[in-house]
């Protein structure tokens, strides 16, 4: 898998995880889904895009 595709492919895993936590937030009323789901893509994002893009920061490239 190319970088191009990887980081597309984290982003797009990334926003759904961010979208369901703040689902979970509405529906629940707290913000444990929230902020679990705010972990979730950042674990992912680290995880994902470090190991190939290196210097590039995470934050960056959602």
């Amino acid at each position: 898998m190319n970088s191009r595709l990887q980081g597309s492919v984290t982003r797009i895993v990334a926003r759904i995880i961010h979208v369901l936590g703040l689902l979970g937030t509405f529906i629940i009323g707290n913000g444990s889904c929230s902020a679990l789901g705010s972990a979730a893509s950042d674990w992912l994002r680290g995880f994902l895009v470090f190991p190939i893009q290196g210097s590039i920061e995470p934050s960056r490239l959602l």
